[in-house]
């Protein structure tokens, strides 16, 4: 990644941080020419090919859109003719010529066209299509070749922004840099690395909240004794206990945590809204707390 785009992302994620939202479903033109230069390496440079047979098999359907693909005349080719469309459609139709452009490549096989073409790696494509849809934040993800909106946007905005603009405050450093890792090591697919910096941004709250232990086993439970957590907690807190175990175990059998990770992505995922929700109701009862508490304070004798 170039300084420049290196200065970006740093600077998304100090804006995340903060609570900004930068999720969208529009597709810019910065996208559109990532997604084509991923395609283009996949194929191996023969461009041509590739945009000829997604426009096929999109045209093929007999459904799309009135107007689109029909570009095609005297002087203008096939594949020119999509590359066109991939440039100028509307946003609606964008996941369609996406998906158009995988399936072109699954549908070549792994032989390649002839002894002279080689195979077409539409998993290395499938790979930098997810890649840079979750680094230009767009609500879509690409998964079996398959364009899927971002449901979890709305964990996204309702838990994770929320759970950070909390740990911005001055009172959670810790905290909050082991949740921007957790964030950071899961669009990186380390899955593990994900999980494990987000137990550590729940132990880091829990200190920071003045609660007492070495790990997040004590550390919940006195958590409990502060009442910042309920008995109807349990199950939830020694769910997350158990991941993180399972995680520090499974690595520990390895004994290489970046060779194989057994945690997937939607592990991470899924642990990064628990804990994010768990740290926004205990910051914020936290805080009822420390009101309550100095609502009952005698006032001063004058």
């Amino acid at each position: 990644m170039l300084y420049g785009e290196r200065k970006r992302q740093r600077e998304m994620a100090e804006a995340e941080a903060r609570g900004k939202s930068f999720w969208t479903t529009s597709f810019n033109q910065k996208l559109r020419t990532r997604l084509m230069y991923a395609a283009r390496e996949a194929v191996g440079g023969y461009d041509d090919i590739l945009l000829e047979r997604a426009r096929y098999l999109i045209l093929k359907e007999g459904d799309y859109p009135a107007g689109f693909l029909h570009r095609y005349g005297g002087n203008v080719t096939p594949a020119e003719d999509f590359a066109a469309h991939f440039t100028e459609c509307s946003d609606e139709v964008m996941p369609t010529a996406i998906e158009a452009m995988a399936a072109a490549m699954k549908s070549f096989g792994t032989q390649g066209l002839s002894y002279f073409i080689p195979a077409f790696d539409a998993d290395a494509f499938g790979r930098e299509v997810h890649q840079i849809l979750e680094q230009e934040r767009v609500a879509f993800d690409f998964i079996r070749d398959e364009m899927v909106p971002l449901e979890s946007k709305e964990l996204h905005q309702g838990v994770v922004e929320p759970a950070m603009k909390l740990l911005h405050d001055p009172t959670f450093p810790a905290a909050e840099q082991a949740y921007q890792h957790a964030l950071g090591e899961v669009t990186k697919g380390k899955a593990g690395d994900a999980i494990t910096d987000a137990g550590t941004a729940l132990q880091e709250t829990l200190t920071a909240l003045g609660c007492k232990g070495d790990s997040l086993g004590p550390l919940i439970k006195s958590a409990k004794s502060k009442g910042l957590l309920a008995a109807h907690d349990a199950r939830m807190t020694q769910m997350i206990q158990d991941v993180m175990h399972w995680v520090a175990a499974d690595r520990s059998e390895k004994g290489d945590s970046h060779k194989v990770d057994a945690a997937t992505k939607e592990d991470a995922w899924f642990i990064i809204h628990v804990v994010g929700a768990l740290i926004v109701r205990l910051v914020g009862t936290s805080s009822r707390y420390r009101q309550d508490a100095n609502q009952r304070r005698p006032a001063p004798v004058r």
